[in-house]
């Protein structure tokens, strides 16, 4: 795909989502048709899974989202493109939605206060229109914000995961795509560097010192695991404790994998399969059963090494297929504060 063609897809998502916000809900559907087409899907976090069409997107999505959060603005701080598989023209960015939390939402309680939602999304786009989209949302994080912590405390630093450093994500102009093909085959010898480990618990084993910054790497994680600073806060704070419980856990099943100037992204739908038949994992005893990962991740390169990484993971999906409701755990916890 040529930069022109990849920077006029960036520019037609950017105004997709800023449109979304900006209009009435009476308005929604009229507002978002010029962007998509009638076979349009999209791929969600559970509770609200796959919608198929725009009338679906705006019902079940859009229109309770907005219901909740009556003032929302979308704020990305990361917004790239590229080309995966056969030309597959792809979109995505990550950031937050801010609002005030004015009415409940999925049974998440309002609080009557400004609140953020971190979202990721993915869209793939076909002659200017968005065929797909695949989202993660940090919902157990809107929950905390609520006051119901659902998840065992974080390992790594609670709160929120902050844009890039360099304040350079939104790749609304031109960009070198001999840059982003370097930062994509980064992220790729990265991952593969992963399948390395020996299963023994020596991290080392994966040689992932050759290829992040082990002094200035953030690793901006989900609620439920947090932000870590370094490799070795990454290696303890996340890494160990992960493979402790998956040790047989396989990642690469990309539905997108994509580079763009100094940042790489991908997803999948799952794109990491395990065995749960480790170590209890934040409370949950090991199930032995397997089950997949909804995982999207965004990267940032300096010179030769990766510095950033923004991670989402579908913790409330997962944690289903262990036979675990994080959704009636909170009601749960609801329950026990107003009794």
């Amino acid at each position: 795909m040529d930069s022109e063609r990849n920077l006029k897809n960036k520019k037609i998502v950017a105004e997709y989502w800023s449109r979304a916000c900006g209009a009435n809900s009476s308005d929604l559907t009229f507002v978002l048709q010029p962007f998509l087409t009638r076979e349009s899907y999209w791929q969600g976090p559970h509770p609200i899974n796959r919608l198929e069409g725009l009338d679906a997107l705006v019902e079940e999505f859009y229109r309770p989202l907005f219901a909740a959060f009556p003032d929302a603005v979308r704020e990305p701080y990361i917004l790239m493109g590229g080309e995966y598989r056969s030309g597959d023209e792809w979109v995505s960015g990550t950031g937050h939605f801010r609002g005030t939390f004015a009415a409940d939402w999925h049974g998440i309680p309002a609080t009557g206060k400004e609140a953020t939602l971190r979202f990721g999304e993915f869209c793939r786009l076909e002659k200017g229109k968005i065929v797909a989209s695949y989202v993660i949302l940090d919902i157990p994080d809107l929950m905390r914000q609520a006051g119901y912590d659902v998840l065992a405390p974080n390992l790594g630093q609670d709160g929120f995961a902050y844009p890039p450093k360099a304040g350079d994500g939104i790749l609304l102009t031109g960009q070198n795509p001999l840059e982003g093909a370097r930062s994509r085959k980064l992220v790729e010898d990265m991952i593969a560097g992963l399948s390395d480990y020996d299963g023994s618990g020596n991290l080392d084993s994966m040689h992932q010192e050759d290829f992040w910054d082990a002094e200035k790497m953030v690793w901006y994680g989900p609620h439920g695991i947090g932000t870590t600073f370094g490799l070795n806060g990454f290696q303890e704070g996340h890494q160990r404790p992960f493979l402790e419980s998956f040790p047989d856990r396989k990642g690469g099943n990309h539905v997108c994998r994509h580079g763009d100037g100094l940042y790489a992204a991908s997803t999948g739908w799952p794109s990491v399969k395990a065995k749960f038949a480790g170590k209890p994992y934040k409370g949950v005893p090991p199930t032995n059963a397997a089950f997949g990962m909804r995982v999207m991740d965004w990267w940032r390169r300096e010179g030769d090494k990766l510095v950033e990484n923004w991670v989402f993971l579908d913790f409330i999906d997962f944690y289903l297929q262990w036979g675990v409701d994080l959704f009636e755990r909170m009601q749960t916890m609801i329950g026990e504060n107003n009794g």
